[in-house]
């Protein structure tokens, strides 16, 4: 008895709706796909249930002849090839003919579209991938409702995540979405609150500002040299994290190594250990010189000549970081020092002095009238003596573990209201995130949802009343991101008042008095671990006399 045989049609589908339709923003990022496809500048995504229960994608596009929506969900049905040469040659973000097939498998589906010259159209619905009903409708543009997604797979339901892991998602993938399409406009509703409100705009520049705000433009570079347009992290300013890195091929969304590589490497002797840069890469390139035909989902990317475009890539990102740092005027009378003296993380000395730090040096009288100083050394560091040591202290970091720890002590204690509650728009993301984690911080924080990607703040700790609102909820929520999945609640929260605690702790170029001075002294010595930071950075060096007398080689 043969034991090979051909699998029933049902299941074929099934196997190739798993390779799709992974979870529901795989369902909204193929049928944005489709809308764009169609010529839409009007894209309107609705989702109940986390996409489960609904998915609803409208858009005002050229529509659908009834001909051709009786066949659109069949398997392997396109408009957008022809012959076998078009598939070396792609210029359209779909083309397989797999993605209403899958969708229609796995899910209740229902169809309408009209075109501008037959304003009659027709509205289908399939299940198990037949049609069971149509309708006449003079609906303009094409509308696909998806329903019950999974409900005949019961087994792809259990690898979803929880509905709020798969908004996420959902808001991840609409967001990618516009950002390579910036000429179309994007609504997106979840459980009938709107999360993305973004109208058409004049390129790439206007629609990375509408999503993550000037804010972040001002740390990026700009370059436009074909075939690459790029926004990417000026020097200095880099995220703890892979957040914000986008690479878009004729403006498809990929994920390439090869090409991640290659931006890194523009960054060689630049970026500090464990420092990502922003970026959002625009790539055009002849559809005959990149083949998407590589995975269904389509992010994987084969090119004719990898090594050349690897090449442009880091010698235009290199060219333009290089360019900004030549505008960088030294002030007459700088006296440098060799390129080995320093390195660049941190700003730290890296040469023979961190060798005779006193690993536990001894508390110093503040009060006691032989202190000389202190006296500030550039704009983040000061130093004082007290006749037998020399301490050089770095402020901010003095600053962090105090206000640390009074957070760790009391949360409520050192909270203050606004007089005026404060508005914050974050991207949505990050709104997303906040609102739904805020009761991991609400004895920090008091907000408030307020109108979309928007809170209102009504208190924060009394020192955090200057802090950047805006960038600590920003860095509040990608660690919240990153880290919800890897660590326990408790420690969540630990990072999260360290995160507080940072950003509302005196910066560079912030002077203070010498009273002001002692008074963090004396604070930092009263502290759990006055030497070090929450991150683990030293807060200070001590150089004793012996210390100076070796780093000198004069004999003791």
């Amino acid at each position: 008895m043969p034991r090979i045989r051909i699998l029933p049609k049902q299941l074929q589908e099934l196997i190739a709706a798993g390779e799709v339709v992974e979870r529901p923003a795989s369902v909204v990022k193929e049928l944005v796909e489709n809308s764009i496809d169609a010529g839409a500048d009007e894209i309107i995504i609705e989702t109940k249930g986390a996409g489960k229960r609904l998915i609803r994608v409208s858009d005002n596009g050229k529509g659908m002849e009834p001909d051709d929506l009786r066949v659109c969900f069949l398997p392997h049905a396109t408009s957008k090839l022809s012959s076998k040469e078009d598939i070396f040659r792609i210029t359209t973000l779909g083309f397989r003919g797999e993605a209403l097939s899958s969708i229609a498998s796995v899910s209740l589906l229902k169809i309408t579209s009209a075109t501008k010259d037959n304003p009659t159209g027709l509205s289908i619905q399939i299940k198990e991938g037949k049609i069971v009903s149509e309708n006449q409708t003079t609906h303009r543009g094409t509308t696909v409702e998806v329903r019950d997604l999974f409900y005949n797979t019961p087994a792809r339901m259990k690898f979803l995540k929880s509905d709020r892991t798969e908004n996420s998602h959902i808001i991840e993938t609409v967001t990618v979405a516009s950002l390579c399409h910036p000429h179309v406009s994007f609504k997106l509703s979840i459980d009938n609150r709107l999360v993305l409100d973004l109208p058409r705009s004049t390129g790439y520049r206007e629609r990375i500002s509408q999503i993550y705000g000037i804010e972040l433009l001002d740390e990026l570079m700009e370059l436009h040299s074909a075939p690459l347009v790029g926004f990417f992290s000026k020097e200095g300013h880099y995220r703890n994290s892979r957040s914000h890195q986008y690479l878009f091929i004729n403006n498809r969304p990929v994920k390439d190594g090869y090409l991640r590589h290659a931006v890194y490497s523009a960054y060689e002797n630049l970026l500090p250990k464990d420092r990502h840069p922003i970026y959002f890469l625009y790539l055009s390139l002849p559809p005959e010189d990149v083949d998407f035909n590589v995975h269904p989902q389509k992010t994987e990317v084969r090119f004719k000549n990898k090594a050349l475009i690897y090449s442009r890539v880091v010698n235009s990102i290199r060219n333009t970081l290089l360019q900004g740092e030549r505008k960088k005027i030294k002030p007459k009378g700088t006296i440098t020092s060799p390129d080995n003296t320093f390195q660049r993380e941190n700003n730290l000395v890296s040469e023979e002095p961190a060798r005779y730090t006193s690993a536990e040096p001894e508390l110093i009288n503040i009060q006691s009238p032989d202190i000389r100083g202190p006296i500030y050394i550039g704009d983040v560091f000061f130093a004082y003596s007290d006749g037998s040591s020399l301490i050089v202290v770095d402020q901010h970091a003095a600053h962090e573990r105090i206000r640390y720890e009074k957070l760790k002590r009391g949360y409520r204690e050192y909270r203050a209201q606004f007089l005026f509650p404060r508005q914050v728009r974050l991207a949505p993301m990050e709104f997303n995130t906040i609102t739904e984690h805020k009761e991991l911080f609400s004895d920090l924080i008091d907000l408030e949802e307020f109108g979309e990607n928007t809170l209102l703040v009504r208190a924060v700790p009394d020192f955090a009343f200057d802090a950047d609102l805006k960038a600590l909820l920003s860095e509040m929520a990608r660690l919240i991101m990153e880290e919800r999945k890897k660590t326990s609640l408790d420690e969540l929260k630990d990072r999260l008042i360290k995160t507080m605690a940072c950003h509302s702790s005196v910066r560079g170029r912030a002077r203070l008095s010498r009273e002001e001075l002692l008074s963090l002294l004396k604070e930092l010595d009263e502290t759990e671990d006055p030497e070090h930071c929450p991150h683990g950075r030293p807060t200070r060096v001590v150089f004793s006399i012996r210390d100076l007398y070796k780093f000198f080689k004069r004999l003791i």
